[in-house]
C-alpha cells in the first residue's frame, strides 16, 4: 500500500505528503529550521558534474571528494573510476543531497542539543588518561582530513539523511503478513525427484582420436603449453648504512642548525586545565557552583551525577588548540579561576585553571639529540642522492656492475632464472630478499635486454638498486608429442559428453511422447532410477548441483527435466510437489522471512522515493566531464 502510494505520488507529489506524515512519528525531540546542503550556486571549478536544480557540484570540489574517499585504498581515481567506484561515489553524493534538499523543504534539521550529544558519543571511545575530549575530537577531525566545521557539518548532514531515511522506511516497517507467508512458502517448497543419472563414461563409443583431429587442438590451445620466459638477474643494492660513516654530524654542525631553526623550538603559552563536558547546562552550572565553594571538581562531578565519568582531568593547552568559545575565557583568566559553563559542539565545558606555563624556547640542551638525527637523516639522504648520481654515471660510462658494487660498497645478490610473476621454474618464490621491491625489480628486469645494466632504482626503505640480466631464455612451447596423450583425454571427455547430451536430448522426447516411461528407459540403459528430494532454500543432494536444482524447480508435478550433474547427465520426473503450510511454521524462521519481506520492502521506498526527487529536482550528471577527467569522453545526459 505503502509502494502504490510512493509510485502514485511520483506524478502527483503525494510522496511529499506521505514523507511529512512519517516525519511527524520520527522527529521525536528534534527541531524544526532551514538547512542547506553542500552544493553551491557556482560553478565550483571548471565544470559541473552535477546541477540539481540551481545548485551544482564542480568538477574541483567533486574530485576532492573522491580523493579523500580513495585515499585509505591506496588506488588512483583512474583506477577507482574503472572499479565502477567514481559512479559509487557520485550516486552517494547525489542521494544524500536530494535527502538534505527533501528536508529543507520539509523544514527539518538536527538540534544543537542532539549535534553536541552526538559529536560526544563519537569522541568518547578515544578519551583517555592521556587524551582529552578536545584531543580526541580534533585527532579525529585531522584523520578525517576535514576543519571543525566541515566535520559538525557533515555530522549533522549525516544526522538529517540518516533520519529522513527512517522516517521513509517506518511506513514499511510492518510487513504485509501475506506476503511473508507466500515467501515462507516459495522459499521453503519441496520436490520429490525420480532420476535417471547418465554418466558421461558409461555405454558410449569415442572413435579413437588421431593427430589431424589432435593437432589443431594443440594449436588453438598452445598457451597452455608454453614455458614461460625466464631471467637470471644481479642486484646490487646501496644502503645507508654503506655511507654513514662520510655523513658524520659534529657538535658545531648540530649548534649551527638549531640556530637556524630557532623559531622551531619556541612554545607558546600554555594554560593547564582541569576540565568537564556535560551535555545539561543545569548540571554545568550546579557542578560550577560546588567547585566555586571549595570542592574539588571530580568530587563535584560525582556529588552531582552520580560517578566520575565526566571527569576529564588537567591538561596542557595552547590557545589555538581551543575552540574560541573556551580559549578567549581560559587565557583571559587567572590562576584558581573557575571557568564556565561554556557551550561548544561537544557539550558544557567547566574548568578550573591550575596553572600558567609562559612561553619559552627550548634550549640546545633539550633539543640537541632530535637535531643530530634530523641533520644526520637529511645529510645521509643527500650522500645517497649524490652516490646515486657517480652509480648512474658509471653506468654510462660502461663500467662492470661488480666494479660498480665494490667502489660504492654495494651490496650484490644474484637471483634466478625467474618469471615474470618472480616465480621459479619449480613455482617457488624466486626474489626472497627485496619483497616491497619486488614487482619494480621485476618489471625492470623484463625490460632489460641479456647483459645490460639498468638505471638506478630508488627502493621503498630509501636505498638505490641496480639491476643486471645475467641470461634469458626466450618463451617456448612443449613439443605436440609430449602433449599429445593429455590432449586426447580432454578430447575424448568432451565427446563422451557431446553424445550424452544427445542421448539425453533423444531420451526426453521419447518421455515426453509417453513412448517409454523412465523406469523402462532406466532398464533398457541397464542403469536404475534414484528417488532425490529437493528443498528450494536447502543446498541440492548429490549428485545434483545448484544449476540442476534451479532446472528442477521449472517443471509441474509429472513433467520431465535434464539437468547436468557431476560426470554426467540427469533425466528425471517430478514425482510430487508440496508447499509448507505458514501456520504451521516454526516462529523464528517466519520471523526471519518476515524481516526478509520487510527488508526488500523498506529498500524498493528509498529507492522510489530518491527515483521521485531526481525527477522532481531535475538532477542533470555530466557524464562527459566525468568521463574526461578520470576515463574515455561521453556525453551529457540528464540522469532521471
Amino acid at each position: 500500500m505503502v509502494m502504490n502510494a510512493m509510485r502514485q505520488g511520483a506524478k502527483s507529489g503525494l510522496s511529499k505528503i506521505i514523507l511529512f506524515g512519517f516525519m511527524v512519528m520520527a522527529v521525536g525531540g528534534l527541531v524544526l529550521m532551514d538547512v542547506r546542503g553542500v552544493f553551491t550556486g557556482t560553478a565550483g571549478g571548471t565544470g559541473n558534474v552535477v546541477t540539481i536544480g540551481n545548485d551544482r557540484l564542480g568538477i574541483g570540489q567533486f574530485d576532492m571528494l573522491v580523493r579523500r574517499s580513495i585515499a585509505r585504498q591506496g588506488i588512483d581515481p583512474q583506477t577507482a573510476y574503472s572499479l565502477g567506484m567514481i559512479d559509487q561515489i557520485l550516486n552517494s553524493e547525489v542521494s544524500n543531497q536530494l535527502l538534505l534538499r527533501a528536508a529543507r523543504d520539509t523544514g527539518i534539521n538536527i538540534s544543537d542539543e542532539t549535534m553536541a550529544q552526538k559529536i560526544a558519543t563519537i569522541v568518547a571511545p578515544y578519551v583517555n588518561d592521556t587524551t582529552s575530549t578536545k584531543q580526541a575530537f580534533q585527532a579525529i577531525v585531522a584523520a578525517q582530513g576535514m576543519g571543525e566545521k566541515e566535520f559538525v557539518n557533515t555530522v549533522r548532514q549525516e544526522m538529517t539523511n540518516e533520519l529522513l531515511r527512517a522516517a521513509l522506511i517506518m511506513g514499511s516497517a510492518v510487513g504485509d503478513s501475506a506476503e511473508a507467508a507466500d515467501l515462507y512458502s516459495y522459499t521453503n517448497e519441496k520436490r520429490t525427484l525420480s532420476a535417471l543419472i547418465m554418466p558421461d563414461a558409461q555405454g558410449l563409443d569415442v572413435p579413437e582420436s588421431t593427430d589431424e583431429v589432435l593437432l589443431p587442438l594443440y594449436q588453438a590451445g598452445q598457451e597452455r603449453y608454453a614455458i614461460p620466459e625466464t631471467r637470471a638477474i644481479t642486484v646490487a643494492v646501496l644502503t645507508e648504512a654503506a655511507i654513514k660513516d662520510a655523513a658524520k654530524i659534529t657538535d658545531e654542525d648540530v649548534k649551527a642548525q638549531y640556530e637556524k631553526d630557532i623559531d622551531g623550538y619556541k612554545l607558546p603559552e600554555k594554560r593547564q586545565l582541569e576540565q568537564t563536558i556535560l551535555s545539561e547546562r543545569t548540571e554545568a552550572d550546579a557542578i560550577a557552583a560546588r567547585i566555586a565553594k571549595g570542592e574539588t571538581m571530580e568530587a563535584a562531578i560525582k556529588a552531582q551525577t552520580g560517578n566520575a565519568d565526566a571527569y576529564l582531568g588537567t591538561a596542557s593547552f595552547e590557545k589555538k588548540g581551543l575552540a574560541t568559545e573556551v580559549a578567549d575565557k581560559a587565557f583571559s583568566g587567572k590562576v584558581g579561576d573557575v571557568i564556565g559553563p561554556v557551550q561548544t559542539a561537544l557539550g558544557w565545558h567547566v574548568m578550573v585553571l591550575k596553572a600558567v606555563e609562559e612561553p619559552r624556547t627550548r634550549p640546545l640542551a633539550e633539543v640537541k639529540d632530535d637535531v643530530r638525527k634530523a641533520l644526520s637523516q637529511s645529510r645521509v639522504a643527500e650522500q645517497m642522492f649524490e652516490t646515486s648520481g657517480k652509480i648512474d654515471d658509471a653506468i654510462a660510462a660502461g663500467t662492470p656492475l661488480e666494479d660498480i658494487a665494490k667502489d660504492m660498497e654495494m651490496k650484490i645478490s644474484a637471483y634466478g632464472p625467474v618469471r615474470a610473476d618472480g616465480s621459479t621454474a619449480e613455482s617457488k618464490e624466486g626474489i626472497k630478499d627485496y619483497a616491497a621491491d619486488r614487482e619494480e625489480f621485476l618489471k625492470t628486469a623484463f625490460d632489460l635486454t641479456e647483459g645490460e645494466l639498468s638505471h638506478v632504482i630508488e627502493m621503498k626503505d630509501g636505498s638505490f638498486a641496480v639491476l643486471r640480466v645475467d641470461s634469458l631464455t626466450e618463451k617456448a612451447y612443449k613439443p605436440f608429442d609430449d602433449v599429445k596423450a593429455d590432449i586426447a583425454k580432454v578430447w575424448e571427455a568432451d565427446q563422451r559428453q557431446v553424445l550424452n547430451k544427445q542421448r539425453a536430448d533423444k531420451a526426453l522426447a521419447r518421455l515426453q511422447s509417453g513412448e517409454v516411461t523412465l523406469e523402462k528407459l532406466a532398464g533398457e540403459m541397464k542403469l536404475s532410477t534414484k528417488s532425490l528430494t529437493l528443498v528450494r532454500a536447502e543446498d541440492p543432494p548429490a549428485p545434483l548441483n545448484n544449476a540442476s536444482k534451479k532446472l528442477a524447480f521449472e517443471p509441474a508435478v509429472n513433467g520431465f527435466v535434464i539437468a547436468p550433474v557431476e560426470g554426467g547427465i540427469a533425466v528425471a520426473q517430478v514425482k510430487s510437489v508440496s508447499m509448507p503450510d505458514p501456520a504451521k511454521a516454526d516462529k523464528e524462521q517466519m520471523k526471519t522471512v518476515a524481516q526478509a519481506a520487510v527488508n526488500g520492502s523498506q529498500e524498493e521506498t528509498l529507492m522510489t522515493f530518491l527515483e521521485t526527487l531526481r525527477k522532481e529536482y531535475k538532477v542533470k550528471i555530466n557524464r562527459a566531464l566525468i568521463e574526461q577527467t578520470y576515463g574515455q569522453p561521453a556525453t551529457e545526459q540528464p540522469q532521471l
